[in-house]
């Protein structure tokens, strides 16, 4: 269609001029013109998370109260240790989808493990923060709820996988 004939165009501008990238396909083109997009996307939504967690800390505070609060935040730095713990299997996960790229039935077995493994980790990962919810006597729907959120990241990382293996950059 018409991206495809843009695409082409832009192609045969740049080996013509010899100034740009010589691109063998439209998914190399679109992964070059979408990286510094996906930069600034990446800054803004960094931006507003920061801004929106300062903005409800004092609402926090004022909710759960101070001593909450204070359990909560730890089990929230709990949730965010547990994270970067991720022994590279974020990094693996797009490695493989991108290597089988054009092989439907390799991708669908890639991303049928990836989603059980990240099943497990989300598992695991609610377990422990759960359990330090428990050893520092958080209230029990505290505890429940950042284990759920705990679970509900790990998924969310899962199927952020092929958009990453794909070149999309999350957009």
């Amino acid at each position: 269609g018409k991206n495809t004939a843009r695409v082409a165009q832009l192609v045969r501008a740049f080996d013509s001029h010899s100034k740009g990238p010589w691109f063998k396909s439209r998914r190399e083109h679109f992964m070059y013109y979408s990286l510094p997009r996906a930069t600034v996307w990446n800054i803004v939504t960094y931006l507003y998370l920061t801004l929106a967690s300062l903005a409800s800390m004092p609402y926090l505070v004022r909710g759960l109260g101070v001593e909450s609060f204070a359990l909560y935040t730890l089990l929230i730095a709990t949730l965010i240790f547990l994270s970067a713990c991720d022994l590279g299997l974020p990094a693996s996960v797009v490695r493989a989808l991108s290597r089988a790229h054009g092989d439907l039935s390799q991708q669908r077995r890639i991303w049928g493990t990836s989603f059980w493994l990240y099943t497990a980790v989300g598992c695991v990962a609610a377990s422990a923060v759960f359990l330090a919810a428990r050893l520092f006597h958080a209230p029990l729907l505290l505890g429940l709820l950042v284990s759920l959120l705990a679970f509900v990241n790990a998924l969310l990382a899962h199927f952020t996988l092929l958009f990453q293996a794909e070149g999309h950059f999350g957009l």
